[in-house]
C-alpha cells in the first residue's frame, strides 16, 4: 500500500506532499525547469568528485604514508566514507526524482483536520486554526490542546472548531493524536503543527491519491515564509529544501516516503491496523516504518 510525497510546491508541483505555509511561489514548474536543475546538480557532483580525487592524490603523495601506512589509510577512509556516501545517495535520489501527477479529489470523503498545540502564543494558534477552517474541501477541524488552556478552548468555540484536550500528556504528540483519533470518525485525517498554515486547496491537492486503496498516507512538503528575515534564515531554508524536495520525493520513488509530523493526510484505517501513532522521540518515522511494514504505501 502506498505513501505519497509531494515536492517543494506540492500543491503546484507534482509529487505527494503539499506545501502548507502560505508564502511561496505559485508558479508551476515545467519539465525544462526540472531538466535544468538536474544538469546543474550533475555538474556540481562532478566538481565535487574531482575535488575529492585531488584530495586523494595529495594524500597519497604525503611522506607519512611510509611510516604509518595502515593507520593513515584507516583514518583517511573513515574521513571519506560519510561524504562519499552522501554524494552517492544524493545522486541516486536526485535521479529518482519524479513529480507525481495531480489526481482530483473524490467527492464525499470524510476528513478530520487536526491542529496540535501545547502552549504556543494565542495569535499563532488563531492564525493556523483559521487557515485550517478555510480549507475548501468539506471537513471537520479540531484543535488538539495538550496544554489544557482555557484561552485555546474559547478560541476554538469562537471560530467554530472542535476542541479536544486530555487530562495528561502521556506519549506527548503521539498520545495527543491517538486521543483525538479515538474521539473522531473521519476516514482520513490531516495533521498540522501549529506553525504550519495550510492553503485552502490543501485537501483538494492531496486527497486524490487515496483513490488507490493501498495508499496509507500522503505527505506534503513544507514551504517557508521567513526567507527574507536574515541570511541565516535563508540558509536554513535552503538546507531544509533538500530534505523536503529531492530527498523526500526521491524516497517516495523508492517506496520509502516518510511522515514528517505535519502537512500530512493519513488513512485512519492504516493507523488502526498498525496500532495507531507510535510514541517516542521519532514518532513520525516510527509510524511510517510501521505503516510500510504492514504493506501500506
Amino acid at each position: 500500500m502506498d505513501a505519497t510525497q509531494i515536492p517543494v510546491s506540492a500543491v503546484d508541483r507534482p509529487s505527494v506532499s503539499e506545501p502548507s505555509q502560505r508564502a511561496g511561489s505559485d508558479a508551476v514548474p515545467v519539465e525544462s525547469d526540472l531538466r535544468r536543475e538536474k544538469v546543474l546538480f550533475t555538474l556540481l557532483v562532478c566538481v565535487t568528485v574531482l575535488a575529492f580525487a585531488e584530495l586523494v592524490r595529495w594524500f597519497l603523495s604525503q611522506e607519512l604514508l611510509g611510516t604509518h601506512l595502515g593507520f593513515s589509510i584507516v583514518i583517511f577512509a573513515g574521513f571519506l566514507a560519510l561524504p562519499v556516501f552522501q554524494i552517492a545517495m544524493g545522486m541516486y535520489l536526485a535521479f529518482r526524482f519524479r513529480v507525481r501527477k495531480h489526481r482530483a479529489a473524490e467527492v464525499g470523503l470524510t476528513v478530520d483536520v487536526f491542529v496540535t498545540v501545547v502552549d504556543e502564543p494565542l495569535e499563532l494558534v488563531e492564525k493556523t486554526l483559521r487557515a485550517a477552517l478555510e480549507i475548501k474541501y468539506p471537513h471537520e477541524t479540531y484543535l488538539l490542546d495538550d496544554g489544557r488552556n482555557e484561552a485555546f478552548e474559547a478560541l476554538a468555540n469562537r471560530l467554530g472548531a472542535g476542541y479536544l484536550s486530555r487530562p495528561s500528556n502521556e506519549d506527548f504528540k503521539a498520545g495527543n493524536l491517538n486521543y483525538a483519533l479515538a474521539r473522531t470518525s473521519g476516514e482520513l485525517v490531516a495533521i498540522f503543527d501549529v506553525d504550519h498554515t495550510p492553503r485552502p486547496q490543501f485537501l483538494d491537492r492531496t486527497l486524490g491519491h487515496f483513490a488507490d486503496p493501498e495508499v496509507g498516507f500522503v505527505q506534503a512538503m513544507v514551504t517557508f515564509s521567513n526567507q527574507d528575515e536574515s541570511l541565516v534564515a535563508r540558509a536554513s531554508i535552503e538546507t531544509a529544501l533538500d530534505f523536503y524536495n529531492i530527498t523526500a520525493v526521491g524516497k517516495d520513488r523508492c517506496g520509502a516516503a516518510s511522515l514528517i509530523g505535519s502537512n500530512a493526510v493519513v488513512r485512519r484505517r492504516s493507523l488502526e491496523e498498525t496500532g495507531l501513532y507510535k510514541p517516542g522521540l521519532a514518532e513520525d518515522l516510527e509510524t511510517s516504518l510501521s505503516l510500510h511494514a504492514a504493506g501500506w504505501k
